[in-house]
């Protein structure tokens, strides 16, 4: 069945915040990111295609939706060009509903690690963020302050699929410390003047269950944070560079905290 005028106008006002919030739905766009989908067991309501745009590697993904039950609406190029955000669009875009992000109902105390990400403006570093956090073993995410959308098509491709493997919460700050009291998480905080993150800092953390703050390059973490921090770390480098990108800082970090189970 083709797509209306009215459908179209509601999932192309998907690509902005305000029609995401609203209809509390998301697109993901491309053939990886919606592979990835199928992988995690995340599921879109509709699969829009344009056949003209398609390659045989987006016909296979179609053939796995529609065996999945999912719903596949074809579309002319023009309509699917409407909902895409991206410069090269690869003929398939996929509806999501858009997960319950309240931190009450997301965490679960086996989450021994927790990427907390304030003032990450830019898309393309939360996103990043987002995917170091599921590779280096943290169960949940947690946004706040001036944060991106996690469900922004840049963040949403920017974490390269990783955000249908793990949780995120949008909370804000005085919340989440207090749920870090509660519940007795030692919090982390990267900061430009903490401790070098090396060996022995890591053997002192041990297997408690943390939260590890990250703030922007910009401006850093606030001083409430700040002040309420377990620990205060830093990646070590050179003095060529004053600063690393929130991103690649934070990646590091992680990367450093991670112990394969088992």
């Amino acid at each position: 069945m083709p797509i209306s005028r009215n459908e179209l106008k509601s999932v192309t006002a998907l690509v902005k915040r305000k029609g995401r919030a609203a209809d509390r739905l998301f697109l993901a766009e491309g053939i990886r990111l919606l592979e990835e989908a199928v992988r995690f067991d995340f599921l879109p309501q509709t699969v829009y295609y344009a056949p003209s745009m398609c390659s045989p590697r987006a016909g296979s993904l179609l053939d796995t939706m529609k065996e999945r039950g999912i719903s596949l609406c074809r579309i002319q190029k023009q309509q699917l060009l409407a909902m895409s955000d991206t410069k090269t669009p690869q003929g398939v875009v996929g509806l999501f509903k858009r997960p319950e992000t309240g931190l009450g109902k997301l965490y679960r105390p086996d989450y021994r690690k927790i990427l907390w990400c304030e003032n990450i403006s830019d898309p393309g570093n939360l996103g990043t963020l987002i995917r170091s956090a599921l590779a280096f073993g943290f169960g949940l995410v947690v946004t706040s302050g001036r944060s991106a959308d996690a469900y922004a098509p840049k963040v949403v491709r920017s974490s390269a699929g990783a955000i249908f493997g793990l949780r995120v919460a949008r909370v804000e700050t005085d919340k989440m410390l207090k749920f870090a009291s509660e519940k007795e998480l030692r919090l982390i905080a990267t900061e430009l003047g903490g401790e070098i993150l090396d060996e022995k800092a890591r053997c002192a953390l041990g297997d408690q269950a943390i939260i590890l703050a990250i703030g922007s390059e910009g401006d850093g973490l606030s001083p409430d944070i700040l002040s309420k921090a377990d620990r205060r770390v830093r990646i070590d480098h050179s003095d060529s560079v004053q600063s690393l990108n929130a991103a690649v800082a934070g990646s590091m970090i992680m990367g450093s905290l991670y112990r394969r189970e088992g």
